[in-house]
């Protein structure tokens, strides 16, 4: 079968990279810039059936970078080497995202938060703001870019920290300075401060505090499961619950910008929300389990630094222990739940798991015959 973002039929590749949900554009011969005037297109996708005419004769494909086209992203590395050494760090995501070969170098796709186009030294993190050719279009100078994995659903992987991925330095400042601003506009006139008033509550915080590095995730669990269990639970702002959590976290554990930040609100949110995160469930004392226990080995070295994948798998592992021989049971829906994130990144990381062996899909659910099944799995681990 043809790979169409490889194919020499540009419209047949901009259709496609369209219903991957880039917003994209036809670019104008010699330059690096559309043939119409982009701006518009940062903030609104083209219409669908503007595509053709658009596209009718054109010889190169130019993407709009941002929330438009999905949260697309791009590190773009001007230095082959460069992006050796990070591939040969990180091997199981470079084989994973797509990534296309340049005039200089090379680019790597993923979806991620953040603004601006930073400069890195050896190239760029391209977040928002400007945009990039794709295959099969010609770099102004003559060399033609290339697919070297090529973008699909499954592996437009949404990455929230990537220093932990390795795409710019843990202590790198570029990227903090844009979250720290859109974090503070956030916050809504009943969220202000950094104080919960009832003592109940202050306790439990001061109770589930990380006093060591590497115990931050566990701990907004049990932060999570204490004040379900209490009267006051109902009571209780998800904001200004985790904004007290992490004032108290000083220098123990270091926890900043605003997905994080959305990301342990929208987990509260959702258990405030669930009527089936109870203690006394089986799903979560196993869940239980799996926070309480070391990662599976495996994840530990592959997903290092990675403290949320790791319990993804530590999960799996105690279901299939659970389970004994038979197949485990778990949906997007669920997982995200318990990890406090949205169901389609779950779905993501599941399949992450799948692709790295750690799992193995048996039987999908969501399917036209099993609308209401979750998906079967093994573990196949350590």
């Amino acid at each position: 079968m043809t790979d169409p973002f490889n194919s020499s039929d540009v419209a047949a590749a901009a259709s496609a990279y369209y219903d991957l949900g880039f917003n994209v554009l036809p670019q104008r011969r010699g330059t690096k810039h559309p043939t119409v005037a982009w701006q518009p297109y940062q903030t609104k996708r083209v219409p669908p059936d503007r595509l053709g005419s658009l596209f009718y004769c054109a010889g190169r494909i130019w993407v709009v970078l941002g929330k438009v086209s999905g949260g697309l992203a791009c590190r773009d590395y001007d230095l082959a080497a460069s992006y050796e050494a990070w591939a040969k760090a990180h091997p199981d995501l470079a084989a994973l995202l797509p990534t296309t070969r340049t005039k200089r170098g090379y680019g790597v796709y993923f979806l991620a938060d953040g603004e601006g186009v930073h400069d890195l030294g050896d190239g760029e993190m391209r977040l928002s703001h400007g945009g990039n050719l794709l295959p099969p279009s010609y770099h102004p100078d003559g060399p033609r870019y290339t697919w070297i994995t090529p973008p699909s659903p499954e592996n437009l992987l949404h990455l929230d920290d990537l220093s932990v991925f390795g795409f710019i330095n843990s202590d790198s400042q570029h990227l903090e300075l844009d979250t720290e601003t859109s974090e503070t506009t956030e916050n809504t006139d009943d969220d202000r401060g950094d104080s919960v008033c009832d003592g109940e509550v202050v306790a439990i915080i001061e109770k589930t505090l990380p006093r060591e590095p590497g115990t931050r995730h566990r701990r907004i669990f049990d932060l999570a499961r204490h004040l379900q269990s209490s009267p006051r639970f109902s009571a209780v702002r998800p904001r200004r619950c985790v904004q007290s959590w992490r004032s108290g976290i000083g220098g123990h554990c270091r926890v900043s910008g605003p997905s994080r930040l959305r990301r342990l609100v929208r987990f509260l949110e959702g258990v405030a929300q669930s009527a089936h995160y109870h203690r006394e469930s089986p799903l979560a004392k196993i869940f239980d389990r799996a926070l309480r226990s070391s990662p599976p080995m495996v994840a530990a070295a592959k997903y290092a630094g990675h403290r949320e994948l790791q319990l993804l798998a530590a999960l799996c592992r105690e279901l299939q222990r659970a389970a004994g021989d038979g197949p485990i049971f778990l949906s997007c829906r669920k997982a995200g739940e318990l990890l406090g994130l949205s169901p389609a990144q779950a779905g993501r990381w599941l399949w992450l798991l799948n692709h790295d062996d750690i799992l193995r899909t048996l039987e999908k659910g969501g399917q036209a015959g099993t609308p209401r099944r979750a998906t079967r799995f093994r573990y196949l681990g350590d």
